[in-house]
């Protein structure tokens, strides 16, 4: 089953779905929480003692929880309690464990901090730095903005005692729906989040901060959060989306592909996209250049398993003119993909056009062709086709006509329902959305894939998964993935730098490997796991 994706809200719901259809109540849900965070914080640790900030919400019951096993077990445990400026009681269920840690103290060995200012503030510095080990339970997933007051402080405290951090359910100060920080957050060398993973985990700069990721299920069962619209898109997810090839397959079986790339000054990116789909497996690769570029895309080391077939061209790009026998051709294919390196000429925005009109049964869109889509958008509301874009940060902005600091899953899924589309927003933790609002975060890739023709590489794999399997949402999935997969693979060794044909290169090796279903293994403990990439 894949692991599901919770956004703030989508947090909140979990719980509340948990309290009504288990009869769980919301100290049982702490309790497994904290006691979960206590054997993962025991473990990190090393020999030393253990500081936990405590917020004044649910998140620093936890801590307290935490704290008072950690005690309970024998270890020297510091608790800084940050005040209320506002003088409010904190939640009963916090304020129920802050009881039972008192009383618990006489048994172990325990200090408790009380901090409401810069004085105590130091002092809670001063044992976070003497500690091997930093809980960070200040601020959860429901917190909003930028940490203000003591939270701030307790942040910065945290950040500058230079000892290994714990985070509970996130680190402090980072969104849960992901997206921009809007203050200053915590940077854990380890987060353990509860019930299911949170956006914010997964997508930049979140994700450079939660460091190693864990999953405490404290008891929840899958049931509360099957209304959660979001996946991690790992390993096993990719493996069980890509369709195994049959023992009797011929290549007709196994996708008819058609290509529409390239120009005389950018011939490379339809040699990569038709790169991408052929080593992304499809049986029958059609790629269509321009008159003028026919030559200089043969002489970029065109894949002899290329069909290359020449279109009406004038100033060294597409001329707008689509003979019949070739539309007819494009017609019989099970994708097409049209945009890499086509350039923005009236001759390439006239194709885009008469392609889209014409409508295949699956369209891929990407590069200049989304350039015209944003200019002229109603173009994809009367595609009669499954419509699948591939853009990237600058291509996005442009679609939706207004830049926004919105979390990346915010602006994918925005943009896959005013398109009717299928979308992979592309960069850190690729988002792949459909217009229903489902969406699925890649967790595979790194900074090296942000190269050239990198893009190219994956609107060929797009088409090719695409042609093979139905859901163009599932298509699109795999072809993140096994994407950001091959490009981890690339970067294996520690190279300083890949190129795009490096990606392509290696999309057979990602790909049979999500198929192995040899998921890096998780390392189980005691009411968690970790969440491990495949390479």
């Amino acid at each position: 089953m894949a692991l599901r994706i919770a956004d703030r809200i989508g947090a909140g719901k979990i719980d509340r779905s948990a309290l009504q259809l288990c009869s769980l109540t919301g100290l049982q849900l702490m309790e497994n929480a904290g006691a979960a965070s206590a054997c993962l914080a025991d473990e990190l640790a090393g020999p030393g003692a253990i500081t936990v900030f405590c917020g004044n919400g649910k998140n620093g019951g936890d801590g307290l929880v935490a704290a008072r096993h950690l005690m309970c077990s024998g270890r020297k445990v510091t608790v800084v309690l940050l005040g209320r400026p506002d003088g409010k009681e904190p939640p009963s269920d916090t304020k129920a464990n802050l009881m039972a840690l008192l009383k618990s103290k006489e048994n172990g060995s325990v200090a408790i901090l009380e901090v409401d200012g810069p004085a105590g503030m130091a002092q809670a510095l001063f044992a976070a730095t003497g500690s091997s080990l930093v809980v960070d339970a200040v601020l959860g997933t429901g917190a909003k903005g930028a940490p203000e007051g003591l939270a701030q402080d307790a942040i910065t405290a945290i950040n500058s005692s230079g000892v290994k951090v714990l985070a509970l359910d996130i680190p402090s100060g980072c969104p849960a729906d992901g997206g921009p920080i809007p203050g200053s957050a915590v940077k854990a060398y380890a987060t353990i989040t509860f019930a299911t993973l949170k956006a914010g985990l997964f997508s930049e700069p979140g994700a450079s901060l939660a460091g190693r990721i864990f999953l405490a299920p404290i008891g929840i069962p899958d049931i509360a959060a099957e209304h959660l619209a979001g996946e991690l898109l790992d390993l096993d997810l990719a493996g069980s989306l890509i369709p195994r090839r049959q023992s009797w397959a011929h290549k007709g079986d196994l996708g008819r592909v058609g290509l529409i790339a390239g120009s005389v000054n950018m011939p490379g990116a339809a040699v990569l996209s038709a790169k991408g789909a052929l080593k992304g497996g499809a049986g029958l690769c059609e790629l269509f250049v321009p008159q003028e570029a026919y030559a200089p895309v043969l002489g970029s080391g065109m894949l002899a398993e290329t069909m290359v077939r020449p279109l009406p061209s004038e100033e060294g790009a597409f001329s707008g003119e689509l003979p019949d026998d070739v539309a007819e051709v494009l017609m019989s294919k099970d994708a097409v993909a049209i945009g890499p390196g086509i350039g923005r000429t009236q001759g390439a925005w006239d194709l885009v056009r008469k392609i889209v009109e014409l409508g295949p049964d699956k369209l891929i869109i990407d590069a200049d062709a989304l350039w015209f889509l944003a200019k002229e958008p109603e173009l994809a509301l009367d595609f009669r086709g499954d419509l699948i874009m591939t853009p990237h940060g600058g291509e996005l902005e442009r679609l939706l006509t207004s830049p926004s600091s919105d979390a990346r899953i915010v602006r994918a899924r925005e943009c896959a329902a005013t398109y009717g589309a299928c979308v992979a927003f592309k960069g850190p933790g690729t988002v792949v959305a459909e217009p229903s609002g489902r969406f699925r975060i890649v967790h595979a890739g790194n900074s090296l894939m942000a190269t050239p023709g990198s893009g190219d590489v994956l609107t060929g794999l797009a088409a090719a998964y695409a042609a093979r399997i139905e859901d163009p949402f599932d298509a699109l999935s795999a072809a993140a993935y096994v994407h950001s997969l091959a490009g981890d693979i690339a970067a294996k060794g520690g190279v300083a730098s890949i190129l795009a044909g490096d990606i392509a290169d290696n999309l057979p090796g990602a790909a049979s490997l999500a198929c192995s279903g040899k998921q890096a293994p998780k390392t189980r403990k005691t009411g968690y796991f970790e969440i491990t990439r495949a390479v």
